[in-house]
């Protein structure tokens, strides 16, 4: 996938730039040749800190908060995190949109709840659950 159909399709401008993109990724350890690496904040590192690791070992661009020091196509954004959802979405096809999903929310009765649903499903539909 080129890098400017990755995030048109999830809703960003177009880059001058247009690499090809192999495989996303947000652990600077795991970016290999055509990785986009996604700079995200955590609770004790910055990904913004690890940009350049990221570059040298193949990444194609960068999806980040704040303008990086590096000649690679950048998309700046608010919201890292989202951008890696919607460029995931896209860039694996949307596998949601051919599933049916439910969610169960609370404090307790969670597990119990998913079982019974998983059961109802199964034995009366046919349904595959997972």
């Amino acid at each position: 996938m080129k890098w400017n159909e990755l995030i048109v399709s999830a809703g960003y401008a177009p880059t001058e730039e247009d690499p090809e993109v192999n495989d996303l990724q947000y652990d600077s350890r795991k970016v290999e040749k055509g990785s986009v690496f996604f700079c995200l904040r955590g609770e004790n590192s910055d990904g913004h800190d690890f940009a350049a690791m990221a570059e040298e070992k193949g990444a194609c661009a960068f999806v980040c908060e704040k303008k990086l020091d590096s000649a690679l196509p950048q998309l700046i954004v608010e919201d890292s995190r989202l951008a890696l959802a919607l460029a995931s979405r896209n860039f694996y096809g949307n596998p949601a949109a051919e599933m049916e999903i439910i969610g169960i929310t609370g404090t307790n009765g969670k597990t119990t709840t998913a079982f019974l649903v998983k059961q109802l499903l199964e034995k009366t539909l046919g349904a595959k659950v997972g």
